[in-house]
């Protein structure tokens, strides 16, 4: 079982989401240094949770682009696969990774985290927010509908996705 180091950072996806701010909370009263993703850190609501944790704890939180939008800036920064909204369709796969992670067990989050590879190989080729939002819908969510000028799923891309998202 492989713990997680003290003496580098941590890095939480979908920083602002409901799991993931509590994973920050946790983390940083642990004593961690944290990186978190969110879709704009310069954002002046939605953000003020980790604003505050941010005051908390001086020098150990600080957030990076990585929404659909500003995602090149995301895989220049070194997050290569990573998406805010990945977790809106899986949050049972994040919590579970969180639970594995908390518990000392690197090696099953790290295996928790591969196996999403497939719907993330997905995401890649159909587009972000759409192959999230088609997720959320064939789990029995309400995705919400894909703005313009992006487009939903054709029913190809759906009946590709559906098998993935059953596993």
């Amino acid at each position: 079982m492989t713990a997680i180091t003290p003496s580098a950072p941590v890095l939480v996806t979908g920083a602002a989401g409901y799991i993931a701010s509590w994973l920050v909370k946790d983390l940083l009263e642990a004593g961690h240094s944290v990186h978190g993703t969110v879709r704009d850190p310069d954002r002046k609501s939605g953000l003020e949770h980790l604003q505050k944790l941010a005051e908390l704890h001086p020098g150990k939180l600080k957030l990076f682009a990585a929404s659909d939008l500003a995602f090149p800036g995301a895989l220049m920064a070194g997050f290569h696969g990573f998406s805010s909204t990945n977790s809106c369709a899986f949050p049972e796969l994040i919590l579970a990774t969180y639970r594995a992670l908390r518990r000392g067990d690197a090696t099953a989050a790290v295996e928790l985290h591969k196996s999403w590879y497939p719907y993330r190989r997905l995401a890649r080729r159909f587009g972000q927010p759409q192959t999230v939002k088609a997720a959320m819908d064939l789990r029995g969510w309400q995705g919400g509908c894909v703005r313009p000028p992006l487009a939903p799923l054709t029913a190809a891309q759906l009946a590709e996705l559906a098998p993935v998202v059953e596993r």
